[in-house]
């Protein structure tokens, strides 16, 4: 495929595929980097494209996953810092029982 080809046939639905990444991660800058890795592994996967019914259905299913890569990679940073206050000196009582039932409930949605 041409890049011509690649850009009539794949850019045509940046729209699209930013507007559900945006929806998934509330902040445009996420939403602009998930679309353009979108775009980065469609165009390595170039020539396996005539393979597939639907390119857009192909580019939205790989939006979709990437967008809930990039949340639980958020909550797995999120778990860490609960952990590291648990572990810091000294902190009161009622802060560790805050902190252990957020990270038990972000390591349950993960």
């Amino acid at each position: 495929m041409r890049s011509d080809e690649f850009k009539k046939l794949v850019l045509a639905h940046k729209g699209r595929l930013f507007r559900l990444a945006k929806w998934m991660l509330h902040h445009d800058e996420d939403a602009e980097d998930v679309v353009q890795e979108v775009f980065i592994k469609v165009w390595k996967m170039r020539g396996k494209l005539d393979s597939y019914r639907s390119i857009e259905a192909l580019m939205v299913e790989i939006t979709k996953n990437m967008c809930l890569n990039k949340i639980k990679s958020k909550k797995v940073i999120e778990s860490n810092k609960y952990l590291e206050k648990i572990k810091s000196k000294d902190p009161s009582q009622d802060l560790k029982l805050d902190l252990r039932e957020k990270l038990e409930h972000v390591m349950g949605v993960i």
